[in-house]
């Protein structure tokens, strides 16, 4: 089980908001269930939370395919990853 919290600044100063993900991860054997929590602030609605899920199975220990849900907001994905 793996809790992480990020948060991304603003460093180039253009006025933007930071964007806060929390993200949950439950990995058993070669399966990895994640639940994230993207809050942000756009200008015209204003403060907006989106959430993603995914799951996916290792292939081995450094190839991983997978279903992930809004993990790009409003899609679907089947993804093929190659962990470094």
């Amino acid at each position: 089980f793996e809790f992480e919290a990020t948060r991304l600044t603003d460093n180039l100063n253009l006025g933007l908001d930071p964007i806060l993900i929390l993200t949950t991860t439950l990995t058993i054997d070669r399966l990895i269930l994640s639940y994230a929590v993207r809050k942000l602030n756009y200008i015209q609605e204003g403060e907006v939370g989106q959430t993603h899920f995914a799951i996916q199975y290792l292939i081995s220990p450094s190839v991983s395919v997978g279903f992930l849900s809004n993990y790009i907001p409003g899609t679907q994905s089947v993804a093929f990853q190659f962990f470094l």
